[in-house]
């Protein structure tokens, strides 16, 4: 179902992804637990319900963007590693 996104997600992770698990509990997204051979874990977040889906392009760069200024802090927070706010096929995005 989600196999573009999880292709996506693999040229953008340092490790390989083996096995996909459905993560339970999004309200506004699916969340897909990315395990790979190695131990390393990814998450995988997809804007799927509205309304967020509409807003989802501006809210998961905000979000991002909060993410990565957090790094640098002693704020505990998930560490953003790829952002495709549109949701764009490959062809299409903006390089």
């Amino acid at each position: 179902m989600y196999a573009a996104a999880i292709d996506w997600a693999r040229t953008h992770l340092d490790h390989d992804v083996t096995e996909v698990v459905p993560l339970q509990g999004g309200r506004t997204s699916a969340m897909l637990a990315l395990h790979g051979r190695s131990g390393r874990s990814s998450v995988l977040r997809l804007i799927t319900e509205e309304p967020w889906r509409t807003h989802g392009q501006s809210l998961a760069a905000r979000e991002s963007d909060t993410r990565v200024t957090l790094a640098s802090t002693a704020i505990p927070a998930p560490r953003s590693i790829a952002l495709d706010a549109g949701g764009l096929p490959p062809a299409t995005r903006p390089i």
